[in-house]
């Protein structure tokens, strides 16, 4: 996408406080196709087993970037990459959405370290400021 610059335009450096580059995904947790729920199986809410967003979903949005600036360049992570600031944070999940999206009655015992009463703490956000070869990037 980048080799056409009618559609792409040309990079802009951007600064910490206003990228040039911010990109954005959202994860449905509730899925449905066809109309018909497309149930989660409950592992998929343990960070330990299935990871958290950034290691998920956070990940393609970084390939992204990085494919879009730079088209079959390799990247060298300890010179090409500074890293400014990362965080996660969870959205509640209540007994009633994870039996609406997994079908389980109860929450798996492995889920209990981040269950608070009747919620889950899935930590299924993050957002990481960087910058690669000069272009500020927020994701």
């Amino acid at each position: 996408m980048r080799d056409d610059p009618e559609v792409f335009g040309e990079p802009v450096a951007g600064t910490r406080s206003d990228p040039g580059v911010a990109a954005a995904s959202v994860h449905h947790i509730m899925k449905q196709v066809a109309g018909v729920p497309n149930l989660r199986p409950p592992w998929f809410f343990d960070i330990t087993q299935q990871g958290e967003s950034l290691a998920d979903v956070g990940t393609h949005l970084v390939d992204r970037v990085h494919s879009t600036l730079f088209p079959e360049q390799a990247i060298d992570y300890p010179t090409d990459i500074r890293l400014y600031a990362a965080s996660r944070w969870p959205t509640m999940v209540s007994s009633a959405q994870f039996r609406q999206v997994t079908g389980e009655a109860e929450w798996p015992t492995y889920l209990e370290p981040w269950v608070r009463g009747y919620a889950l703490d899935y930590f299924c956000n993050t957002r990481v400021q960087y910058e690669i070869r000069g272009v500020h990037v927020s994701d």
